[in-house]
């Protein structure tokens, strides 16, 4: 077989992927490999190189779902129509063909129509009737489907990966309700400095690699040979390495063969079970994917029997990457265990009495703890171990879930809707005609159209829905009156630069509004700019009257300007001791307690109306606080800490966790 991919055979270093993509192709049930790796390290070629060690299929022939003759449960909807019937049963009579096992890849900014499949216009056209035909998903049925930077892949299209891998996809849409099988191997590649996976499409996946840069100068020499002969003479090439491929073939064919005689031992079962409790691994698909993966290298070493390395493999290649505890290093480095022996049998119990339970010392005295009980968050501890280890999980959650902004106008065309109704729209030409497709003959019969080829109506209209990329304004307000106004300035302005060095990565921009005096004022524009930030940190003046009312009117006003363009959310940030003692319009005259704080109140009401989040930040001192900043926090459906003595790294721990739970 003749392709464009390197043979996996002739790869230099890079052992662990490789032994990894073996282990997939003796046991697809492991569903898939995960090969993480800074740019420029060999990850896609390693993919490629799977689809020459993959070996051929049967299938149902013109099926193009690659539907098995086997399993007949899981055929597509079209398999199902035209061998379902009795004389097909035993699958003796049906029609079958051998060919090479697919190996699809699915370009970034594939549609949803054409990962999942659509409406086949052309045979509906031609027959009047609805045909669909199979997206990228079924094509890869019974072979691998390959996603390169699979971490950026659109959430829409995370989701249906998901779906699809429990192995049938259903389809309904435009009038059609079809199934079709979808038991492929995922095989995605991707920069983890660019982000993590989704978690719940990593833990459908049994193996997590990490492709590392290759130091050793002669095997990068011996790299650049390789590849130079590739390139200038591929067939000498190929058949330079084909003996070596066929040696990897018949190890592969073999370890197939022998996969369903592999025995495991309970105690090694129980060994890997103990291992996932003890790393913390959520779930069971670890637990059964590092079983299948012992017995799937087992068999690939030419053993019928599962042995240590083996248990040692799994637990480096499917426990270890979905552990959220780290063990001590003397501790995970212990070989598994040995079986215990058989208890003894138990001695007779001569009174027939149980032994009462030992009594406590009498020096020991039991410590009842109150119910209630509050730590300042300047006395508590945190290690900076435990906040990275947050950061990260509250990361691998995220996984991509924001950062999109859905959009009738501009971005990347995703999928067809349709039209809003009094709105101007971009026409989604290919699902305009999917609609219409099933139509024509009739409409054309009707006569009512003339003699147009093609025959489109209104109710066939489609629109392009489009996906661009977007954060989130993250707007400060800062308290600048008062006595505290210095420790609250020089906080903000730490957290502020703090936030700015991670806007990049999650297209945030950062704004800061102070208020003092008789007004608010901007001093930081919405900017990724921490230079930006910093000039208009200098010499912000402190001190005089709390305009609170007014701060939360621009913050509103800047963010309504804001959204639209590359901003998908607002975060209003408040930081106050809830004490706001200036009207919205002072020219008005003064108000009462009772009259400031409604107006306060009721311009946080506005904030959720106009969709934005807020968290709020109380500073005041617990023995003069007056609990208004908790009542502005509830009017805005808002995140609310109290923070009497924060400092920059507090708050920007606090603001970064607020940010997180209010994202979209």
């Amino acid at each position: 077989m003749k392709t464009n991919s390197l043979p996996l055979a002739a790869i230099t270093g890079q052992e662990g992927i490789k032994r990894a993509l073996l282990l997939v192709a003796v046991d697809p049930g492991l569903k898939g490999v995960a090969i993480a790796g800074p740019r420029g390290t060999g990850k896609t070629i390693l993919a490629r190189g799977l689809r020459q060690l993959l070996p051929k299929i049967e299938q149902i022939r013109g099926c193009p779902c690659h539907c098995r003759p086997d399993k007949p449960a899981s055929w597509c909807s079209r398999c199902r129509e035209q061998y379902g019937g009795s004389e097909f049963s035993d699958g003796g009579s049906l029609p079958v063909v051998c060919r090479e096992a697919p190996f699809i890849e699915v370009p970034l900014g594939a549609t949803e129509d054409r990962l999942l499949g659509a409406i086949d216009v052309e045979q509906s056209l031609a027959g009047g009737a609805r045909a669909w035909q199979p997206g990228l998903i079924g094509e890869a049925n019974g072979g691998v489907l390959y996603v390169d930077q699979l971490n950026l892949l659109d959430d829409g299209l995370v989701n249906s990966l998901f779906d699809a891998m429990s192995g049938i996809c259903r389809l309904e849409r435009e009038g059609i309700s079809v199934q079709y099988p979808s038991d492929f191997v995922l095989v995605g590649t991707y920069d983890p400095d660019e982000g993590a996976l989704r978690g719940h499409l990593a833990d459908r996946i049994a193996i997590h690699v990490t492709s590392g840069v290759i130091d050793d100068l002669e095997q990068r020499i011996e790299i650049m040979r390789r590849q130079e002969l590739f390139v200038d003479e591929p067939e000498a090439f190929e058949k330079l390495y084909a003996d070596e491929q066929s040696d990897l073939l018949r190890k592969i064919d073999g370890a197939r063969e022998r996969l369903p005689a592999v025995t495991i031992t309970e105690s090694q079962v129980l060994y890997l079970i103990g291992q996932s409790l003890k790393r913390g691994v959520p779930g069971h698909r670890g637990d059964l994917f590092a079983v299948r993966l012992a017995k799937a290298h087992a068999a690939l070493e030419g053993r019928m029997a599962v042995e240590p390395i083996d248990l040692a493999l799994a637990v480096e290649l499917v426990i270890k990457p979905r552990q959220t505890v780290d063990l001590p290093e003397e501790e995970a480095q212990q070989p598994p265990p040995p079986p215990p022996p058989p208890p003894p049998p138990p001695e007779p119990d001569r009174d027939n009495k149980e032994d009462p339970p030992p009594e406590a010392p009498k020096d020991e005295q039991t410590m009842t703890l109150p119910e209630e009980f509050f730590f300042d968050a300047e006395d508590v501890p945190v290690e900076d171990e435990l906040l990275s280890l947050q950061n990260k999980a509250q990361r691998q959650a995220r996984g991509g879930a924001h950062g999109k902004q859905k959009s009738m106008e501009r971005g990347r065309y995703a999928r067809a809707l349709l039209p809003p109704p009094g709105k101007p729209s971009r026409i989604a030409v290919d699902a305009t005609l999917r609609a219409a497709a099933p139509y024509q003959q009739e409409r054309r019969r009707s006569g009512k159209f003339g003699n147009r080829e093609v025959i489109v109506t209104d109710s066939d209209l489609r629109a392009k829905q489009f996906v661009r990329k977007s954060g989130a304004l993250i707007i400060f307000v800062v308290d600048a009156s008062g006595s505290m106004a210095f420790n609250r300035m020089s906080s903000a302005k730490g957290a502020v630069s703090v936030l700015l060095n991670e806007a990049y990565v999650n297209r945030d921009k950062v704004a800061m509004i102070i208020f003092r005096g008789q007004k608010a004022e901007v001093i930081v524009p919405p900017t990724r700019s921490v230079e930006l930030a910093k000039k208009r940190f200098d010499q912000v003046p402190v001190g005089g009257g709390s305009p609170l009312a007014d701060a939360i009117a621009q913050a509103l006003e800047l963010g309504v300007k804001s959204v639209g363009s590359d901003v998908g959310q607002v975060i209003i940030t408040l930081i106050t001791d809830g004490r706001g003692n200036i009207p919205l319009h002072p020219e008005e005259g003064p108000k009462n307690r009772e009259q400031l704080n409604e107006e306060i109140l009721a311009l946080s009401r506005k904030i959720p109306e106009q969709g934005f989040s807020m968290l709020v930040i109380d500073t005041a001192n617990k023995f003069t606080s007056t609990g208004f900043a908790e009542k502005i926090a509830e009017a805005a459906f808002g995140q609310y800490y109290y923070l009497p003595k924060m400092s920059a790294t507090t708050l920007a721990e606090t603001v970064k966790s607020g940010v997180h739970a209010l994202r979209k």
